[in-house]
This record gives structure tokens, C-alpha cells and sequence, in this order.
């Protein structure tokens, strides 16, 4: 998954992970998945929303980069607030125009469709050379 995200240079708002109340980490920044599979027998972390400033440094960078339209695809707006916190910090952002998208999927069932749309996006720019 990594090679893809660097490939098509697609961002991912970290999710966080959550042990205890104590002990929180954004996910594949500063915990990997590897690191949460070997606490799997000691205990098993539940998630929590990004944080909003995590999300608006995100959108911020995308605007100092020059990206006026931004897609968004969340997981399910039924299983998490994230949908809200990201469209409640793109209203700071004026000049950017953000499509938000509630994927209803988890995993990869999300991560397939962006892949697709990327490649898309990708395909149209070639074929405007």
C-alpha cells in the first residue's frame, strides 16, 4: 500500500489509535501496522476521529502545493465522525474546492475505488499530451 500512496502521491489523514485513554497513536505515522499486530495479544485498539489540526495542516500543505480541488473518500459516516471534522476544517479554506465523498466502505473496500480514480486522473492527463 505504501508504493501506491507514494506512486500516485495520495494523502491519508491518520485515523487515530487508541490502547487506553493514556495511550493514543496517529496511525502509520507514529504507530505501523506491524506494531499493532504484535500487541494483538495483549490488547486490541479501538480507533478515533483524525485531529482536526492533523487535518488542517493536511489541507494547508495541499493549498501551499497549489492544489485548488481536493477529493475527500472517509469511511462510513455511520461508523465514524471524520466526514465532520474534515468538512467542518475545509470551511477555512476558501479557495480550495473540496468534493467529499462517504466511501460506506473500510479497508481496501476504500482504498480500491481512490486507486481507480487516481489511475483515471492519471490516464486523462496523458491523453491531454
Amino acid at each position: 500500500m505504501d508504493d501506491i500512496v507514494k506512486k500516485y502521491n495520495i494523502k491519508i489523514l491518520p485515523l487515530k489509535v487508541v490502547y487506553s485513554h493514556e495511550e493514543e497513536y496517529r496511525d502509520r505515522v507514529e504507530i505501523t501496522p506491524e506494531d499493532i499486530y504484535e500487541r494483538f495479544d495483549k490488547a486490541i485498539p479501538t480507533t478515533s476521529l483524525p485531529s482536526s489540526e492533523d487535518t488542517f495542516n493536511l489541507f494547508r500543505k495541499l493549498e501551499e502545493e497549489g492544489y485548488t480541488h481536493v477529493i475527500v473518500t472517509t469511511i462510513p459516516t455511520d461508523l465514524s465522525g471524520t466526514m465532520n471534522i474534515i468538512r467542518n476544517v475545509s470551511k477555512d479554506f476558501k479557495n480550495m474546492v473540496f468534493e467529499l465523498i462517504d466511501s460506506k466502505a473500510l479497508n481496501m473496500g476504500l482504498g480500491f475505488p481512490v486507486l481507480q480514480g487516481v489511475v483515471g486522473l492519471e490516464w486523462q492527463d496523458q491523453r491531454k499530451k
